[in-house]
């Protein structure tokens, strides 16, 4: 494809194409390589293009789930999904914390991809009969009531001490659906 429209099958020789930058887009059973290419006036440009696959690395703050068209793709040893050339469109999960997103990438042939997944805050509310400090994750984050304070994703210690004495300690899993917990001190 040039400019997006065929124009035919490699190896191929195009005429009468104008000078200046076209989009080159080379696709096989092995992938899709686009390219950029610039003809100078009265010139032959020659693209000599390989395809083969390239890889996709995946950051997240979590354990999560990468797949493609409902097939599911395991990274190897070094966290890398290999895939063909072209652009993808992956999924990333996590079932426990209600959490799916949707992400574009395109590989290029012997080259890696980025992608850094970075979840919006759930949020967290936390209130008890009588007034108590709240710290999640060694960090003092208010007095009961806590309402919808902002909080990443993930597993989180939560502890909510009276000014009475006494305390109560969470292992508390929030998800992409807000979290609320009533402390009881009896």
């Amino acid at each position: 494809m040039v400019d997006g429209k065929p124009r035919g099958v490699s190896p191929a020789t195009i005429p009468d194409l104008s000078p200046g930058r076209h989009e080159i887009v080379i696709r096989s059973v092995e992938g899709t390589v686009r390219r950029t290419v610039s003809i100078a006036a009265g010139e032959t440009a020659e693209v000599n293009e390989s395809i083969f696959s390239g890889w996709v690395v995946v950051y997240a703050p979590f354990e999560v789930t990468i797949s493609e068209g409902g097939r599911v793709l395991r990274p190897d040893e070094r966290n890398q999904v290999m895939l063909p050339p072209g652009v993808h469109e992956l999924r990333v999960a996590n079932r426990t914390l209600a959490y799916e997103s949707g992400h574009r990438v395109e590989v290029k042939p012997g080259e890696g991809a980025t992608l850094r997944i970075t979840p919006p805050p759930s949020t967290l509310t936390v209130t008890a009969a009588e007034t108590a400090e709240v710290w999640l994750d060694n960090a003092r984050i208010g007095d009961t009531p806590v309402s919808a304070a902002p909080v990443p994703l993930g597993t989180h210690e939560l502890v909510v001490r009276r000014a009475a004495g006494g305390e109560r300690r969470y292992t508390v899993t929030i998800g992409a659906a807000p979290f609320t917990l009533n402390v009881d001190f009896r």
